[in-house]
């Protein structure tokens, strides 16, 4: 028969255990865990940059990646499948380096002029791309972002 004391002393047990195990993983990752106000305006301007020529890099050096990207903006209906993915994959590359401005800026770890020259420069890039690459990505950012964007976005025939 389980007593209480038996049930208790099972619980403490397993509670030892967890956190031993808790133990060699903070270890491990800790010290790549950053704290929030830990980051410098610079530093995430440096992430930004980065992002960008990421995405710039992989334009210019993938083969046929340009092609996809000029046509997905100028007739995205004569994509195939897997170049329309492809198109997709990127460009949601790009949009995720605004959801991290977005998400510095918001934890105050992002000063307002550098939010607003990078909140504009994405404005810019999002107005000469074809709409359905933000409205098939949007499902993978959170939904203050999405809101965000959309508001951001907005032209008066919307």
């Amino acid at each position: 028969m389980v007593t209480k004391q038996k049930l208790w002393k099972a619980l403490v047990r397993i509670a030892i255990i967890s956190g031993l195990l808790a133990i060699p993983v903070l270890i491990m990752f800790g010290p790549g865990l950053e704290i929030m106000g830990s980051t410098s305006s610079s530093d995430v301007e440096d992430i930004l940059y980065e992002r960008v020529d990421e995405y710039n890099r992989a334009v210019s050096e993938i083969p046929g990646l340009a092609d996809i990207v000029i046509a997905a903006n100028t007739n995205p209906e004569y994509l195939n499948d897997a170049d329309r993915q492809s198109y997709l994959a990127t460009y949601r590359r790009l949009l995720g380096g605004w959801e991290i401005a977005w998400y510095y800026h918001s934890a105050d770890d992002l000063d307002d002029d550098a939010w607003r020259k990078w909140n504009h420069w994405y404005i810019e890039e999002f107005n000469h791309r074809a709409y359905f690459g933000w409205a098939e990505n949007k499902k993978f950012f959170s939904k203050r972002f999405i809101q965000h964007v959309d508001r951001s976005t907005a032209t008066e025939e919307d």
